[in-house]
């Protein structure tokens, strides 16, 4: 016996991986269909049909498929011990209560009973791919068909039918059940009794009789999803009616989204549904929002890389072939930058992660999806996309190819042997995404991920049943992945201190676990969340209110920079009776990140509380730098919970499974708080405990000013400074007559300036920059400038740009260290300094102009500064330490 496309089980035996695999014909280079489509169809056509579902077929089982090639055999014999083990569980009493054992459709009410049908159809689809593998004993393989017959012949005359009647999600029965089924039915397609194809496909049509063409169920990934369901349905009994409803289904979509003019948190779904639901797809900034308000690149984003090359590879080259290149966009700018050794960061992927397999499950489908484009690309995007999927395919561990799709782990095999292949470097980079209220930095060994939300984003998707205790995971949490890829994997969100999120300030009040209920939960009342990129570096800011019962208003920024990052909070106010604190790391105890911890040099075995803590260090993970001594708590501890702790909609085995797992938290107490209470800290990831140490010593990152109005940081060394103005203002040599986030980079003979409009409210930002400009070397379209008296104006057009930035190269005279005496002169003189002490002001500015070591007689001649500010503040001393801040990477 045979599987429907002539692949003999007897050559193809995956069960002991060591018979011979069938080589069949086609080239494997020439994509999931086997073979060029000779031309547009005549859909009526029969033919037309029977060639769609081989080529669809052919996308999971390819012609040429290998499986003697271990990177395939990997995958194919973890389908096929799935396989046995739902055999070995078809119900087999009576009377039948379902096609499972273990999933009866005795109670049908909830969103568990509808899973249960969506899980039985999917475990009857790798049933229907193992056996079309021809990867089974002719016995087994039998036995493995009748089963699936037997399924589908119950399903078809109880809650899969005519007459069957909705109950739980109906995302199972519009989504789920039909995509699963279908592809069921087409790997076992000949083999079926007559009527069976037919009575799947009726069952589809009364669950869903069209496509909607509003609300959350016709945006972006659920439409995607609904018209795959069509176009498979219509290929299965020759029904073109479906099968262009499918395709016609897709424009919408595979395009810009054409949100309404305000933001989520100003609509009420329950009136205006359209109009929230409209926010839903991809942005050219990047950004992908899915349920309105909610940034889901690492969910309902991989439905296009699940379905998209699918819906392709089996009508190219026909009449219902859907216009996809502007996928291509979505791939460089929405998808590549959130893939991370194989990972894909939680701070994308909405409710899902509360689901068991974690970050590394939306990984393997992100390279799945990429993976199944390589047949597709034209020959630039083929040899981009080919370099990023070797590079990727490295942090997967052995076999790189598990849990890939059979004809993915052929193509990877191929691209992996390679020697003409290069791995793409790491990606590193500042990216803003503006409309989802993310901001993603990138080096090569570490990753950082600032969450936020405002009116335009919600702080966390809980849906009816879903990660309950999601409270605080965008309040300017900032999570740091590294080569410890596992940190977030193995039940995190179900053992962390759901309070103590990494970079959140929280009021300490208790919360109840979030009641369920959809497009309801909470948005902080501002605009003013979001940041600049200058390329490679970049900085972001939020004025966050927290979610009722907390009180807690703060203003927080973040600034990223190639060594490390660097947070910052100000004017934190909590009602009277509570308190507050800001949660520096809260890190699980893996193999990579040992739990091993050292503050200011002394080893830390305990919880307990430091005062006046100015550096900490977690061995495996990096260090902590205090910019301004704070006391620390410290807490270690081992927590439990469970999965269906935060999700109680979960079903499977695993949800149910108790997890411990031990933590290091490292929390800066701030007590009553005032509108004083803030904080200032740099984060470096990897550094060791000695780089540490050095680095609290003589820290490269200056704190240029921390208040409620504006907040700035400079990363000496590299000449970079970001600033946050949450008012119009000045501080250093910028000055802004809006809410504005900046990037300076003082070079040589360039002073270049990137802006942004984090409210997106802004039609124009004037900055002033009190600078030797002589003009400009290049201007982003909507950035002019004026010079007058030395002195430049921008003015950038900020309008419709989403929060995306603008840039400005200038020529220009730097300042010097001449500048810097004449400066602390009118700073001696503006708090009366001793003469001896201004002689020895001045000192260490000749010290830094032809001393040994220049940059520490600068920051001596800071110390001093500080010295004077603190007895008598002034203008003047505060201009002078900046310019000696500004100096240092002009001196080093």
């Amino acid at each position: 016996m045979s599987g429907p496309h002539g692949i003999s089980r007897r050559n193809v035996l995956i069960g002991g991986l060591g018979a011979a695999a069938a080589i069949l014909a086609a080239d494997l280079t020439s994509g999931p269909a086997g073979a060029a489509w000779a031309g547009p169809t005549i859909a009526s056509d029969p033919a037309a049909f029977a060639a769609a579902r081989e080529r669809w077929l052919r996308f999971y089982l390819p012609a040429g498929l290998d499986l003697a090639d271990p990177l395939v055999a990997a995958p194919a014999q973890q389908l096929v011990t799935t396989a046995r083990t739902h055999l070995a569980n078809i119900d087999r009493a009576e009377p039948r209560l379902g096609v499972f054992a273990d999933s009866p459709f005795t109670s049908r009410s909830t969103y568990q009973d509808s899973q249960r049908v969506s899980y039985s159809t999917r475990r009857l689809r790798e049933m229907a791919q193992v056996w079309a593998a021809g990867a089974l004993e002719p016995d087994e393989a039998d036995a493995m068909l009748t089963a699936i017959q037997e399924g589908l012949d119950y399903l078809t005359s109880d809650v899969w039918s005519t007459s069957g009647v909705r109950f739980g999600d109906w995302y199972d029965w519009d989504i789920a059940i039909p995509r699963s089924i279908h592809e069921a039915v087409l790997f076992v397609y000949d083999a079926l009794t007559p009527g069976t194809t037919a009575a799947v496909v009726a069952a589809s049509k009364h669950f869903t009789p069209t496509i909607p063409t509003s609300g959350t169920y016709a945006a972006a990934g659920n439409r995607v999803w609904f018209c795959d369901a069509f176009m498979g349905r219509g290929l299965l009994v020759d029904d073109e009616a479906d099968v262009i409803a499918g395709r016609d289904g897709l424009v919408p979509v595979i395009a810009w989204a054409n949100p309404d003019p305000r933001p989520p948190g100003l609509i009420d779904p329950s009136t205006e549904n359209e109009a929230f639901f409209s926010h839903d797809g991809f942005y050219p900034d990047g950004s992908f929002v899915q349920h309105g308000q909610f940034p889901y690149i690492g969910l309902y984003g991989t439905s296009y890389l699940g379905s998209i090359p699918g819906i392709t590879a089996r009508t190219a080259g026909t009449e219902w072939e859907p216009a996809t290149d502007i996928l291509w966009e979505w791939v460089w700018s929405a998808y590549e930058p959130w893939l991370f050794r194989s990972r894909v960061p939680d701070t994308v992927r909405g409710r899902q992660i509360d689901r068991p397999l974690g970050s590394r499950e939306t990984g393997t489908s992100f390279l799945n999806g990429l993976i199944s484009l390589v047949a597709s690309a034209d020959e630039t995007n083929r040899a981009r996309l080919e370099s990023l999927i070797k590079a990727e395919l490295a942090y997967r561990g052995d076999p790189p190819t598990a849990d890939m799709v059979l004809a993915n782990a052929a193509v990877a095999s191929r691209i992996l042997a390679d020697p003409d292949i290069v791995p793409r470097p790491p990606l590193t980079g500042t990216w803003v995404f503006g409309v989802m209220d993310r901001v993603l930095h990138r080096r090569a060994d570490w990753i950082a991920v600032l969450a936020m939300h405002s009116w335009r984003m919600a702080n966390a998707e809980k849906g009816l049943v879903e990660n309950k205790r999601g409270w605080y995971q965008a309040d300017a949490s900032v999570l740091m992945y590294t080569p410890d890829i596992v940190q977030y994997d193995e039940g995190f969100w179900a053992t962390i201190d759901s309070y103590r999120i990494p970079g959140v300030t929280t009021d300490t009040v208790a919360r109840q676990l979030y009641p369920g209920g959809w497009a309801n939960e909470y948005h902080n009342p501002s605009y003013w969340a979001g940041g600049v990129t200058a390329g490679q570096w970049g900085a972001a800011a939020i004025d966050l209110a927290g979610e009722p019962p907390s009180t807690m208003h703060g203003r927080f920024s973040r600034f990223f920079f190639e060594h490390g990052y660097v947070l910052l909070g100000a004017g934190i106010t909590v009602d009277a009776g509570r308190t507050a604190e800001t949660t520096v790391e809260n890190r699980r105890v893996t193999t990579v990140s040992t739990g091993t911890l050292t503050v200011d040099g002394d080893p830390v075995d305990a919880s307990g509380q430091i005062a006046g803590a100015h550096w900490a260090h977690l061995a495996g993970t990096g260090g902590y730098v205090m910019l301004a001594p704070h006391d620390l708590t410290v807490v270690k501890e081992r927590r439990s919970g469970r999965l269906i702790d935060i999700n109680t909609g979960l079903t499977k085995p695993e949800a149910f499974v108790v997890r411990e797992h031990d933590y290091v938290t490292l929390v800066l107490p701030h007590g009553s708080a005032s509108p004083s209470a803030g904080y200032a800290y740099a984060v470096l990831p990897g550094a060791s405990a000695a780089t540490t140490a050095a680095e609290s010593t003589a820290p490269r990152y200056h704190v240029v000013a921390r208040t409620p109005e504006a907040q700035a940081v400079r990363d000496e060394p590299s000449g970079r400074a970001g600033f946050v103005f949450f008012t119009p203002g000045s501080v250093s040599l910028v000055t802004t007559d809006t809410g504005a986030a900046v990037a300076l980079e003082e070079g040589d003979d360039e002073l270049t300036v990137h802006v942004s409009d984090p409210t997106q409210e802004s039609s124009s930002i004037v900055i002033d920059l009190a600078a030797e400009v002589s003009g400009a070397i290049a201007l982003d379209d909507g950035v002019e400038l004026s010079v007058t008296d030395g002195r430049a104006t921008l003015t950038v057009d900020v309008a419709g740009l989403t929060g995306s930035t603008k840039a400005a190269r200038l020529a220009w005279n730097p300042p010097t260290l001449l500048d810097l005496v004449r400066a602390v002169e009118r700073a001696a003189r503006a708090c009366a300094a001793p003469p001896d002490q201004e002689r020895e002001a001045v000192q260490s500015v000749r010290h830094a102009q032809g001393g040994h070591r220049p940059a520490e007689a600068l920051r001596a001649l800071r110390r001093v500064l500080d010295a004077w500010a603190e007895l008598r503040p002034s203008p003047e001393i505060e201009a002078a330490i900046d310019l000696a801040s500004r100096l240092v990477a002009r001196v080093e």
